[in-house]
């Protein structure tokens, strides 16, 4: 009994890495990145990836979202304080949806999800997970758009 106890309680903590994210606080990134999409959490990349972003950020995914110097100073600090050091990147993949983390997720839904005009793309998180926004990633909160 202690094993199947201490196995749910560490595949528990695993899970909970993924989808008990700490909210997204710095105002600066909520009104710059969030008026584009939805501000992500932080702990979704690691520094590296996150400052890859931010160091291109005149070609951030095929559009220019080049910010005045101060703001973008302040987001990457506050980006690489809230990183994720414990996320498996070594490439430091910028796309969030190609993590294997996110594929796995994600892979019964992706040909659904990606063919629904009301999605489009995984990376729209709140078309399904409805209060991404307010890091609650709870399945039970979790709606398909039809």
């Amino acid at each position: 009994m202690k094993k199947i106890v201490l196995s749910l309680t560490l595949v528990a903590s695993l899970y909970a890495d993924h989808f008990n994210m700490p909210k997204t606080t710095n105002t600066t990134y909520q009104n710059e990145c969030g008026s584009c999409h939805m501000a992500f959490q932080p702990s979704f990349l690691n520094q590296g990836a996150w400052k890859k972003i931010m160091l291109n950020l005149n070609k951030h995914f095929e559009v220019d979202a080049s910010l005045e110097q101060v703001d973008q100073q302040t987001i990457l600090q506050y980006l690489m304080e809230n990183a994720n050091s414990r996320l498996k990147n070594p490439n430091n993949e910028i796309s969030i949806t190609k993590l294997p983390w996110f594929m796995h997720e994600h892979k019964r839904l992706q040909a659904r999800a990606t063919a629904n005009p009301k999605i489009k793309t995984l990376s729209n998180c709140m078309a399904c997970h409805t209060r991404a926004d307010k890091n609650d990633y709870d399945e039970d909160n979790v709606r398909i758009p039809r």
